[in-house]
């Protein structure tokens, strides 16, 4: 999976758990259970150029973006929130 998918299911899982060590086991977990499923992502016919490193650098950082707009949407940050991106980080 690409790092924005990872992030963005893992923080959905950070959600649920409630807090943060539950958050972050539950996080990493899900790192696993969705490579599980077949799937495309950067390690395959990874041509080494300076563009593609770059791309695959920098595309986690979207995913916690994503994340950050949609809980910072409201304009309250809550510890709930704060679960959300340790799921996500831990996910990555």
């Amino acid at each position: 999976m690409t790092g924005t998918t990872h992030a963005i299911v893992s923080a959905a899982v950070g959600r649920l758990a409630g807090s943060f060590w539950p958050a972050a086991l539950f996080g990493w977990v899900a790192h696993f259970v969705i490579d599980a499923i077949p799937h495309w992502d950067y390690g395959y016919h990874f041509k080494r150029t300076p563009r593609s490193c770059v791309v695959a650098s920098l595309e986690p950082l979207l995913g916690i973006i994503v994340v950050c707009v949609v809980i910072g949407s409201d304009g309250v940050v809550t510890s709930r929130d704060i679960t959300t991106l340790v799921g996500a980080f831990f996910g990555l």
